[in-house]
């Protein structure tokens, strides 16, 4: 007996089959690199997020502190996570950073505010002053709310603050508590008079200690 004649799926010509099959190989290739750079882009996610955890729990930072931080990581895009994990954060990122906390309110500010600091990479500074572009803490009687300095000039810091409703609340003319971060020494603080207000940005006149 004769063993029976493959049969071809494609009822065409030779050379439309090798087409088809050449678009074929070509799909399933494509489809395997689509595939990896998914799994690539997952498995870096994974891995920078646990880098940026590590660095949390080394800072101090409380359960509740490390899940607001790695909420923030994951809102962002692949490369400002990148970014974020190996501790090179962009100004665009610490705008990014600055609306982000105005959203929660945390029960150790001071702590998760050295947690910022190394981030940004101040944390280290020699100076026992805030410097430009760092975050600080303010406080006023009980309101709370973090601010980044934009410029300072003979006593008089110029501090962006994205929490609107801290700004609304905010009274000229009244003393006002700024908190930064040093490793060696810690939080410290240093008092001012708020002296005008414009949109999302505060004046404040430092008073002498």
């Amino acid at each position: 007996m004769n063993p029976e004649k493959p049969i071809w799926l494609w009822k065409s010509n030779n050379e439309f089959v090798l087409l088809e099959l050449f678009c074929i190989l070509l799909g399933v290739y494509f489809l395997s690199k689509i595939a990896g750079f998914f799994t690539h882009r997952y498995e870096m996610i994974q891995k920078h997020g646990k880098r940026l955890d590590r660095l949390a729990f080394r800072t101090g930072c409380t359960t509740e502190e490390r899940k607001i931080l790695q909420n923030f990581y994951f809102n962002l895009k692949q490369r400002h996570r990148v970014l974020l994990a190996h501790n090179h954060i962009k100004d665009f990122l610490r705008i990014h950073l600055l609306h982000f906390l105005t959203q929660w309110k945390l029960e150790a500010p001071e702590r998760f505010l050295s947690l910022v600091s190394k981030l940004l990479d101040t944390a280290n500074h020699p100076s026992q002053e805030p410097q430009i572009k760092e975050f600080v803490l303010l406080k006023q009687n009980l309101m709370i709310g973090f601010g980044q300095i934009q410029s300072q000039d003979l006593g008089i810091f110029s501090i962006l603050s994205a929490d609107v409703i801290f700004l609304s609340h905010l009274k000229t003319n009244t003393k006002i508590e700024i908190s930064f971060f040093r490793n060696q020494r810690g939080t410290l603080k240093c008092s001012g008079i708020v002296s005008d207000k414009f949109h999302r940005t505060i004046s404040i006149l430092r008073l002498p200690n």
